[in-house]
């Protein structure tokens, strides 16, 4: 099974359908481009897993009951961003753009974006 998750590319007409992803061409179609962190992502990465995040909040449960561990890295069994008080800090304290916050969560910045305005946090925009 991971060697055909490994091999997976997508059809041409997908790539069609969903300009957004980032792909590139490959013998027989095309696949997702993997982008590796950078080195100050990575240091980002481990300084806001390394934060203090009991004294910004007690309740790591989302409202699903799932509950998740803010001193781990944000993943699918994980998602950290789906928590206001998480994604509320390293929006506004870290200053992380959504774009930035998707890379380290390694989600989209549709999904960042979704988030932030279910959860009611501002654009910093605003």
């Amino acid at each position: 099974m991971k060697d055909n998750i490994k091999n997976f590319k997508f059809p041409a007409n997908i790539v069609k359908q969903y300009p957004h992803i980032k792909t590139e061409k490959v013998e027989f179609g095309w696949k997702p481009k993997s982008y590796e962190l950078t080195n100050d992502e990575e240091r980002i990465k481990e300084e806001i897993r390394s934060t203090n995040w009991n004294a910004i909040s007690q309740n790591w449960n989302l409202q699903t009951g799932e509950l998740l561990n803010p001193t781990k890295v944000s993943s699918q069994s994980n998602p950290l961003y789906k928590h206001k008080a998480w994604l509320e800090h390293v929006y506004y304290e870290w200053g992380l753009s959504d774009p930035k916050i998707a890379r380290i969560t390694n989600t989209s910045q549709t999904t960042i974006n979704y988030w932030r305005n279910k959860l009611k946090i501002q654009s910093k925009n605003k």
